[in-house]
C-alpha cells in the first residue's frame, strides 16, 4: 500500500498536467482559427470593394 500511494500521486499529477496542456492547446487552436477567419473575412471585403469599383 505504501508503495502504490506515490505512484498514484504521480499519475494523477501527470493527468492534471495533460489536461492543462490540452486546454492550453485548444485555446491556441481557437485563437488560430479565429484569426484565420478574420483574415479571410478581410480578404473577402477587399475583393468585394475592388469588384464594386
Amino acid at each position: 500500500m505504501l508503495f502504490f500511494s506515490p505512484v498514484k500521486k504521480q499519475t494523477s499529477g501527470f493527468l492534471d498536467q495533460s489536461k492543462l496542456f490540452n486546454s492550453g492547446y485548444n485555446q491556441v487552436l481557437m485563437q488560430k482559427i479565429i484569426s484565420f477567419s478574420v483574415f479571410l473575412f478581410f480578404i473577402l471585403i477587399l475583393v468585394l470593394l475592388f469588384q464594386g469599383s
